[in-house]
């Protein structure tokens, strides 16, 4: 029986049919094994008689490779960490699976390999199987495919822009740069502002384009020459808007001095370098609420809490009351902190809606708003409540330190506004500045302004000049040729004629008489007004102080219409489209945005009566003890 026992294998198998059709294995070996790693276990001198070992077919076997130590103790090592596990006499592979379920370098090397990604939605079954229901004849279309049909629709609408742009004569511009979080790269956009000979607002995003590091001052004003060159424009910039960045600054500095070597920039390049006005209310409110961070965050934490639940919300009462104390109530000290500093930052709502409410508010708007958060600062910096006047007083400085100076775009604009004309300055410098700041001020206004207005004279003296030589010397000057003139023809001919003999202005400009007359009287509502719609109207009035006033008014104060491309940036760079290549982004953002213009379909374009907004309204305590609704 010994000698029996001897040569036969201990080997017990039990296979089993599983549901799903494979083989359960269930085995049980003693037998010694010669190569852990090898499947074939056999012996050309192997008894024939004696069953040969079957082979490893677990995935955990694959991983590991039979080693011998120094002592000859045999072992399994895994062959991504490198780590020794013992061989159990049973030949379990337990230990083996466990280990490889936390093997860091396994994982590691298991997320090199294999990559899943989302198909693309074109691709997905689900909506080609409700296409195919509604077009019985549909076709599934790939992505290469989409790919190709945006490119294709990129460069169409990148030349119409191109010939577009060729007949704009001062284009003014918006910069700011992003760094896509998924992509770790920094991208730079680009947005042209015009007004067209339709008196129409243009402001197509230009480029949004990968900015290598570093980010210098000087990389950024070398990427924007590079876009303006592309575009043939570089001799046609009005002005710059950029926020406050140091580097900005250095850029607009090259650039600056780029342009006045070549001549092309109006006023003496006063008007080349504006700041973001929206960029410099944000910091001036930020140092307010920066002193009350802690309470802020105290009521938001207030607000959610009670908010979720209903039981909550009904005791809210007694929550005023302290009746009922959470580690984050914020104190009635604390309430009356917020609502004095809520009272002061009153003033930037006008601010806030005109930048946020109008789809394109223009240059003339914004006076108005500066001189009410002026006034409002030098009133409360002088509070005799401490709490208000530290607050105010860093306000303040904040913003002498960016309007110290007059800000002369936006006072130009505003006299172009013909609501305000002149009229406008003598109410507003007083009210920012001391008497003798503010005569100071006007007057360089008024200067820059005629300055200004007589190059734009002497641009269309010139015009005017070169088209009348060109008539005359088709005509060779004869009379009995004018006369063979007939009709239309000789009119506009007798039009050429007055421009040559009346090139030189009268004794009073257009701006004068522009100036002279009062300030035009609004129908109806107030903000509703259009000044757009009345210089095209009075074009023909003012035709030098028209142009002037068209690509003045062009001119954007904020950057919302480049920092709005930032915005689609993150939705196009998610998580599952970072490999995009720089040319591929550029594509979709710009593409996008070019046929949204086409289309008439405004960005982000809902009635306010439709936008969801969470209130929340919570049970207040009158004087009597009965419940309100505040």
């Amino acid at each position: 029986m010994e000698g029996n026992s001897l040569s036969t294998p201990a080997i017990q198998d039990t296979i089993t049919d599983t549901p799903g059709g494979n083989l359960n294995l269930n085995a049980t070996t003693t037998d010694t094994e010669q190569n852990i790693s090898s499947p074939d276990n056999g012996d050309e001198n192997q008894n024939p008689i004696q069953k040969q070992k079957r082979a490893r077919t677990l995935v955990a076997w694959s991983e590991f490779k039979e080693v011998v130590l120094l002592n000859g103790t045999k072992k399994v090592e895994c062959i991504h960490c490198k780590v020794k596990l013992c061989i159990h006499a049973i030949r379990s592979t337990t230990q083996f699976n466990r280990h490889l379920s936390w093997c860091l370098r396994r994982k590691a090397s298991m997320r090199q390999q294999h990559i899943s990604f989302l198909i693309a939605v074109v691709e997905e079954e689900g909506l080609n199987n409700m296409m195919k229901y509604g077009i019985p004849g549909w076709t599934p279309v790939s992505r290469h495919t989409c790919k190709k049909d945006c490119m294709m629709v990129y460069e169409s609408e990148k030349a119409k822009l191109k010939t577009l742009l060729k007949t704009v004569t001062k284009i003014s511009l918006t910069t700011d740069l992003w760094n896509s979080g998924n992509q770790k790269m920094e991208y730079m956009v680009l947005t042209g502002h015009w007004i067209d000979s339709s008196w129409r607002l243009n402001r197509p995003i230009l480029n949004f384009v990968c900015l290598p590091p570093p980010q210098t001052g000087i990389a950024i004003a070398d990427g924007i020459f590079k876009c303006l060159m592309g575009w043939g424009i570089e001799n046609k910039v009005y002005t710059i808007y950029v926020d406050n960045a140091l580097s900005n600054d250095v850029a607009i500095k090259v650039l600056k001095e780029n342009f006045e070597v070549s001549g092309k920039l109006l006023c003496g390049g006063k008007l080349f370098h504006v700041r973001c006005c929206a960029h410099i209310l944000n910091l001036i409110v930020q140092d307010g609420l920066h002193q009350i961070r802690h309470i802020i965050d105290d009521i938001y934490e207030s607000v959610l809490y009670i908010n979720s639940s209903e039981s909550r919300l009904k005791v809210f009462p007694r929550v005023k009351e302290r009746d009922i104390n959470y580690h984050n109530n914020p104190s009635d000290e604390d309430w009356e902190k917020v609502e004095k500093v809520c009272e002061v930052l009153k003033v930037f709502n006008g601010s806030t809606k005109l930048i946020s409410g109008s789809d394109y508010p223009t240059s003339n708007l914004f006076l108005k708003e500066v001189c009410a958060v002026k006034c409002m600062l030098d009133s409360k910096s002088e509070s005799e409540d401490d709490f208000i006047r530290v607050i105010v007083r860093k306000m303040k400085h904040k913003f002498d330190k960016y309007w110290g100076e007059c800000n002369m775009l936006m006072s130009v604009a505003a006299i172009l506004d013909p609501r305000l004309k002149m009229r406008v300055i003598q109410w507003a410098f007083p009210k920012m500045y001391s008497e003798a700041e503010g005569r100071e001020h006007m007057m360089m206004v008024r200067d820059a302004l005629y300055e200004l207005y007589g190059e734009y004279v002497q641009a269309n003296q010139g015009v005017t000049i070169a088209r009348a030589s060109t008539s005359q010397r088709d005509g060779h000057g004869a009379i009995g040729e004018v006369a063979a003139v007939e009709g239309a023809e000789a009119w506009d001919d007798f039009t050429t004629f007055l421009d040559v003999v009346e090139t030189v202005e009268p004794s009073q400009s257009e701006l004068d008489c522009y100036l002279g007359e009062g300030c035009h009287k609004c129908v109806g509502d107030h903000d509703s007004f259009d000044a757009l719609q009345w210089w095209k109207a009075n074009s023909t009035k003012f035709p030098v102080l028209s142009t002037m006033a068209r690509e003045i008014l062009a001119i954007p104060i904020t950057m919302v219409a480049s920092e709005s491309a930032f915005s689609a940036g993150s939705r196009v760079i998610d998580s599952y489209r970072a490999s995009l290549s720089p040319a591929t982004v550029e594509m979709l953002l710009c593409g996008c945005d070019w046929c949204r213009t086409l289309n008439e379909v405004k960005k982000g374009c809902r009635k306010e009566e439709d936008e969801d907004h969470l209130e929340i309204q919570l049970p207040i305590l009158s004087g009597d003890g009965s419940q309100q609704i505040g």
